[in-house]
């Protein structure tokens, strides 16, 4: 985790009284898939809008009051917070240190105009079958994202293969293998997952895999 980013321009701690569905002053329309880790699932969420001390979500996903979670702007930017209120598909998180959200949009967009730029990925461990040429190959998910996927015990497979990528349920998609190193392979997915589809990493059949997680 990078410490920094959480503890970045943060003076005071935040206040329940101060985070009334109403009273959000100053907030900025921002709409931006993040991920967000609960002590049981994660997901990426869509957020309507942020400001300094907390962020408003669209999001279908059953949540509870003050529940903890653990957001992720972007690969190094992470903030803690928890859920103030819920209702009508949206929820109010409040941060547990405010924020200059405008120094942090600012080094959002510096960070997606850079070369290494990535979008955010869902961690998991999940199974999934993989079709090449006539024949299906179990492989194991060891990452999701809207437009693609990370498949370990890809062995058989070259970049610039086209596969068909089955999850749980009849979930399917086709794809082009992107890249292969050590056993993985990086697959670009089309269509592209919808929004509501990644709110839980359950709606793929999976488990979390290699992370810490929010506590109460």
């Amino acid at each position: 985790m990078n410490s920094s980013s959480e503890s970045r321009p943060c003076e005071n701690r935040t206040r329940a009284d101060d985070h009334k569905r109403e009273a959000i002053s100053s907030q900025r329309i921002f709409y931006r898939l993040v991920k967000v880790e609960r002590s049981t699932d994660c997901g990426l969420w869509p957020v309507r809008s942020m400001y300094d001390r907390g962020m408003m979500f669209d999001v279908a996903v059953s949540v509870r009051p003050n529940e903890r979670l653990l957001i992720s702007l972007s690969d190094t930017i992470r903030l803690r917070g928890r859920v103030v209120w819920s209702g009508d598909g949206r929820c109010g998180v409040a941060f547990d240190r405010p924020i200059r959200h405008g120094d942090v949009m600012a080094q959002l967009i510096a960070e997606q105009e850079s070369e290494h730029y990535r979008p955010l990925r869902l961690t998991v461990s999940c199974p999934g079958q993989l079709l090449l040429g006539a024949r299906w190959v179990k492989v194991d998910v060891t990452s999701l994202s809207r437009d693609g996927a990370t498949i370990a015990n890809a062995g058989l497979v070259n970049v610039g293969d086209r596969i068909d990528l089955a999850l749980r349920d009849g979930l399917q998609r086709s794809g082009i293998i992107r890249w292969v190193r050590r056993g993985e392979a990086g697959v670009d997915l089309r269509p592209s997952f919808a929004v509501p589809e990644l709110e839980s990493v359950r709606h793929f059949g999976c488990r979390l895999s290699g992370r810490p997680q929010p506590t109460d």
